[in-house]
């Protein structure tokens, strides 16, 4: 009795072990448009989805930020997504399906940008709203992916390659240049000298229209709250851009 006891309890623990080790290296999960929860949705400033953790949260603060300057400055409304892994290994299907069911871009201009990488597949597609399709053409998506996703990632380190993906698609919407640093200093220097002048003439002219008098006189202010749920314009996609492997 005691030996078949034995047996039972070392069976039992054996099966056990076996659906731990089975459940330490089981396949993550297979994302696609329909599991991947929009992070923009819940908050206005955001737009990197890193659903695995597969970049810092630090890397996705500064994503966020690149991605409100492509929606101030340029009118382009960004997605970026980076994952294990993607459904059927297709990352262009993945890109496609989330810029068309949510409508990633201004409904008018349609300047949409979706990003997916599947870090543990090796793929990656860039894709291009209808709108944005002449500004950011599948070569320059090519070109912007050799240069600094495909090496980063060669390099094991996704942190760098999202971001400076981002970057560089920035700069090149913005100075028609697809480099990281090429011209911005000089560019943010110069405007915030015509800022500052701006400003200065405007205070000159209050003053003088006042006599002074604001200089003596007082204000205040206070305020606060947090950010609100966004939402996606209504662009749609139809199949612009480039992808691949690393």
């Amino acid at each position: 009795m005691k030996k078949l006891l034995f047996i039972f309890v070392l069976t039992f623990v054996t099966c056990m072990s076996f659906a731990g080790i089975r459940d330490w290296f089981k396949d993550p999960e297979q994302w696609n448009a329909d599991n991947i929860s929009m992070v923009h949705l819940r908050d206005s400033t955001k737009w990197t989805c890193n659903p695995d953790n597969v970049i810092k949260q630090e890397t996705c603060d500064s994503i966020d930020f690149w991605c409100t300057k492509l929606k101030r400055d340029k009118g382009v409304e960004s997605v970026i997504v980076i994952v294990k892994e993607v459904e059927n290994e297709d990352c262009f299907r993945v890109a496609q399906d989330i810029g068309n069911k949510y409508g990633v871009g201004d409904k008018e201009t349609r300047r949409g940008l979706v990003i997916v990488v599947a870090y543990k597949q090796h793929k990656y597609f860039i894709a291009t709203g209808q709108g944005l399709e002449q500004d950011l053409t599948d070569a320059t998506c090519n070109e912007i992916a050799e240069d600094y996703l495909k090496p980063a990632m060669k390099d094991n380190d996704p942190d760098k390659a999202m971001l400076n993906v981002v970057k560089a698609i920035y700069n090149y919407l913005d100075y028609g240049v697809a480099e990281l640093y090429k011209g911005q200093r000089s560019h943010d220097q110069m405007v915030f000298i015509i800022v500052l002048i701006i400003v200065v003439f405007i205070v000159i002219v209050v003053i003088i229209a006042t006599d002074g008098e604001i200089l003596s006189g007082g204000s205040g202010f206070s305020g606060g709250g947090s950010f609100g749920g966004g939402s996606f314009g209504g662009g749609s996609f139809g199949g612009g851009g480039a992808g691949g492997s690393w």
